[in-house]
C-alpha cells in the first residue's frame, strides 16, 4: 500500500519563508507519525529538485532540519462563533485531530473535550472550526476552559526553510518532496516512503519563488 497525501498549504515565500505542510494518507487514514504504538515513530525527511523528479539536481539537499512532525498549534474558544479559532489554519472538513489540554493547576477542557482523544473537524471556515468525535457525527460542546489548549493534525509534516538561501533567484520555480521512513517493527517497517501529490505520475510540490 503507498502513502498517500493531501497538501494543505503550497504557499512558499522568498522573502517570507513560508512553510510547506502536507498531511500523509496510508489509503484514506491519516498516517499517525508521532507518539505512535509502534516501538518507533516514523522519520520525516525533505528535499527539493530543480525539475520535477527525484532524479534530479537537488536544490536543498535531503534534510530532517526545518521539518516538523505532527507539531502542535495552540488553539482557543471564540465565544462569538462557538467555534474554536485556530488563525489560518488551512484545514479541512474530516481532517484529524488529537486534542492536548497542559497547564498549572487544574486546567479545564475546553467544552466536552478530552485530552489524548483523536477528533474530526466540521463547520470549517478559514480560522474557525468544531469537532465531533466521528466523521459527519454532531459536534461536541464548547466552553472557554483554563489552561494551554493545543492540537496535532493527524499525519501533518511541514518543513519549514531555514534561511533564503534555501531558495533559488525569485521568479523560478523549484520542486519538492517529503520522505517518511519506520524502523519499527509494524507492516511498513524498515520502509521508505516518498511522498508527493502525483506519486503514481513522479509529480513534486511546486514551490514558485516570489
Amino acid at each position: 500500500m503507498a502513502i498517500r497525501n493531501e497538501i494543505i498549504s503550497r504557499r512558499v515565500s522568498y522573502h517570507g519563508r513560508e512553510a510547506i505542510s502536507m498531511i500523509l494518507r496510508i489509503e484514506e487514514t491519516p498516517l499517525r507519525l508521532y507518539d505512535t504504538t509502534d516501538s518507533t515513530a516514523y522519520t520525516v525527511t525533505f528535499a527539493s529538485f530543480t525539475t520535477n523528479s527525484t532524479g534530479g539536481t537537488p536544490v536543498v539537499a535531503e534534510t530532517s532540519t526545518g521539518v516538523s512532525v505532527e507539531p502542535l498549534k495552540a488553539i482557543s474558544y471564540d465565544s462569538i462563533t462557538g467555534k474554536i479559532k485556530l488563525y489560518e489554519h488551512g484545514l479541512e472538513k474530516d481532517d484529524e485531530v488529537i486534542y492536548k489540554l497542559s497547564g498549572g493547576g487544574t486546567p479545564n477542557s475546553i467544552g466536552d473535550l478530552v485530552s489524548g482523544e483523536r477528533y474530526f473537524l466540521r463547520d470549517v471556515s478559514e480560522h474557525y472550526f468544531r469537532l465531533c468525535k466521528e466523521k459527519e457525527g454532531p459536534a461536541i460542546t464548547l466552553d472557554a476552559g483554563s489552561g494551554t489548549h493545543e492540537i496535532q493534525v493527524v499525519g501533518q509534516v511541514v518543513w519549514t526553510p531555514q534561511s533564503n538561501a534555501a531558495y533559488p533567484t525569485a521568479g523560478t520555480t523549484i520542486y519538492g518532496c517529503f520522505f517518511a521512513e519506520n524502523t519499527g517493527t509494524n507492516e511498513f517497517a524498515k520502509t521508505r516512503f516518498p511522498c508527493h501529490p502525483n506519486q503514481s505520475a513522479g509529480g513534486l510540490i511546486e514551490i514558485k519563488i516570489v
